[in-house]
């Protein structure tokens, strides 16, 4: 691990429980994400990636399960129960569905409040200017409807921004962010990648994972690439591979 790195994976390996079992769906992969870089984990569907994501976030479903390997935040190794103790605080994650990721009975202004109190506790009023700071950032239309509207009532850019602020409401150090372009059009994905780039700027890592080569090199620093759950070379998307 190098000194200035902000989240290191090391030799991790992941494995699926099956009725035929166990099915090894991480390879011995490591990666590394510093301060104020973009990097992009590419690869087609099915290479592991959001396993991976998952795995080192401590957000494996039953029946799966790290075999090996470690995980660094800020220098120090952290245990499963470690990573998960910092997402929403140091470590904001967007995953693939927004709309999942939020609940469907409650306002958007109140979820976006509740993801504040993750890191401090605001007044009723504070959390409210706050909120509508955070939807500014993702640069959001008429802010004071979207606090007020329920997830169905959010188109799929609009609901991205959201679970996006909702990430970044912690003012955390790692943005991880799986896939969460994919339901979007092309000037919303780029106006959304320009943000996030905007905040590498600003300091911020972020841990992008995309199958979609082409989209992510122009905005990352540093791209690692993996295929049937291991590190590979750009070869293996660009020769016939889904880009």
């Amino acid at each position: 691990m190098r000194p200035a790195s902000l989240f290191a994976v090391e030799n991790l390996s992941i494995t699926y429980t099956t009725s035929r079992g166990a099915l090894q769906a991480v390879r011995d992969v490591s990666l590394d994400v510093a301060h104020g870089r973009f990097v992009s984990l590419v690869g087609r569907s099915g290479s592991g990636k959001t396993t991976l994501v998952r795995g080192v976030l401590g957000l494996l479903r039953q029946g799966v399960k790290l075999t090996s390997g470690r995980v660094f935040f800020k220098g120090g190794e952290l245990d499963r129960t470690g990573v998960r103790s910092l997402l929403g605080r140091e470590i904001g994650f967007v995953p693939q569905s927004p709309v999942a990721a939020m609940n469907p009975v409650r306002r958007v202004g109140s979820q976006l409040a509740e993801a504040l109190h993750n890191r401090e506790k605001p007044s009723r009023t504070q959390a409210r200017a706050q909120c509508l700071a955070l939807l500014d950032k993702v640069r959001l239309d008429d802010p004071e409807r979207v606090l007020a509207a329920y997830p169905h009532e959010l188109s799929g850019g609009m609901a991205q921004r959201v679970v996006l602020a909702m990430a970044v409401a912690g003012a955390p150090s790692l943005l991880v962010a799986d896939e969460p372009t994919t339901a979007l059009d092309a000037g919303l994905r780029k106006e959304l990648l320009d943000l996030i780039r905007q905040w590498t700027v600003e300091g911020m890592g972020v841990l992008f994972i995309s199958h979609d080569l082409d989209l992510v090199r122009r905005y990352a620093d540093d791209l690692v690439v993996m295929d049937r759950g291991r590190l590979a070379t750009l070869d293996a998307l660009t020769n016939g591979g889904e880009t």
